[in-house]
């Protein structure tokens, strides 16, 4: 129970992550795989975690991919990316401090030219760990203050041939791991690594496979449509061990739809944070005690779609903030699944650039489009 509000957090984003595989998994399985080793170093962003960048991490990881069957409109715009599971180990090189990682992620592979050599890595699920920071055993960790976090993994790639259906795969990958202030302390941990690997498996591909040529494209509404979502969280203020409190969003934008892949956003966020009622009391003199705590920003953002779910980027910038509290902006980076065409569900990590400021999860409508379609 003590950590809760974060593992229904995590519990949102495997659910998000499950949906986008069943909607994309075929019938008739061709499977491929691959194994990564990983090495790598911790590299502090800010100074509570400056003395923990003194190891090199150890990792091992193994991916399998699924089928896309040609079926739906983005596997032919985003040239059949490679989609599936990875299962991650971590050895921090810390065993007292930091541990040992492992976790499990849904993953999206990009072909970035047309002979498939290049490709770039969004990988997104949860992270268990073997120790964390305890105020009476474990005081040095200031990176990870439970047990529970999210994984975020990107990479870029390149992929060699070896022999008919072996390939050789080597690059640059950038793990982190953050329980989104659920639970402090909360630095998180960033780990660049050298990435060497072995596939198996040109492509994963169905029994029934759809040639790219032959694909129709279903039709797509381009132009405005307005969005309006709410989203709550639950976050830890410090000291550490200290109060937990929720917070809420309102947040309405208009959206553009301008091509296939993305819409661009523009709108504003009104938010309501509790944890700031405690920190004012406990930051600050007298003369603040009656400061408002609601916070307004406006909002230029960026929608990415792969069907039903979509990748949101956000930056944000307070225009209304008595507190002297936090930087001038934050940013927003989240999932959505459109569960009909005008409904869905939502998880975003705001951050206050390199800082996490809370995992939050959601419910939204799209206004004034009746004509979006999906696969």
């Amino acid at each position: 129970m003590k950590h809760l509000s974060f593992v229904r957090f995590c519990l949102l984003i495997s659910f998000l992550c499950l949906g986008f595989v069943s909607h994309i998994q075929a019938q008739g399985v061709a499977s491929s795989w691959r194994v990564y080793g990983h090495y790598g170093m911790i590299f502090a962003q800010n100074p509570p975690v400056k003395h923990l960048s003194v190891s090199h991490p150890f990792a091992i990881q193994a991916d399998y991919m699924l089928p896309l069957s040609g079926k739906k409109s983005w596997h032919k715009i985003y040239r059949f990316p490679d989609v599936g599971f990875t299962a991650l180990y971590v050895d921090m090189r810390q065993p007292k401090v930091l541990g040992r990682a492992y976790s499990v992620l849904t993953f999206i592979d990009r072909h970035l030219d047309k002979k498939r050599h290049f490709t770039y890595r969004l990988a997104i699920g949860t992270g268990f760990h073997s120790t964390h920071f305890n105020k009476e055993t474990n005081h040095t960790n200031q990176a990870i203050g439970s047990f529970h976090t999210a994984a975020v993994q990107l990479g870029i790639m390149y992929k060699h041939r070896l022999a008919a259906d072996w390939f050789l795969q080597y690059g640059f990958m950038f793990t982190h791991y953050s329980n989104g202030s659920s639970k402090m302390p909360n630095s998180g941990v960033n780990i660049p690594t050298l990435s060497v690997g072995l596939r198996k498996g040109e492509r994963a591909k169905p029994t029934h496979f759809l040639p790219p040529d032959s694909l129709t494209l279903m039709p797509v509404h381009y132009g405005w449509e307005g969005q309006l979502s709410t989203h709550f969280g639950r976050k830890e203020t410090y000291p550490v061990t200290g109060k937990k409190f929720f917070f809420y969003t309102l947040e309405a934008y208009a959206s553009y739809r301008h091509s296939r892949r993305s819409a661009w956003q523009v709108g504003a966020d009104v938010i309501y944070n509790k944890t700031l009622e405690e920190e004012k009391r406990l930051l600050y003199d007298s003369t603040y005690k009656n400061v408002d705590i609601t916070r307004v920003s406006l909002l230029a953002g960026h929608e990415l779609y792969f069907g039903r779910v979509s990748l949101m980027t956000q930056f944000c910038v307070y225009v209304y903030k008595k507190l002297p509290l936090n930087p001038f902006a934050y940013q927003r980076l989240g999932l959505k699944y459109y569960a009909t065409p005008n409904f869905y569900l939502s998880c975003n990590l705001r951050t206050h650039f390199a800082k996490a400021d809370g995992a939050e999860f959601g419910l939204g409508v799209a206004l004034f489009n009746k004509k979006r379609v999906l696969e």
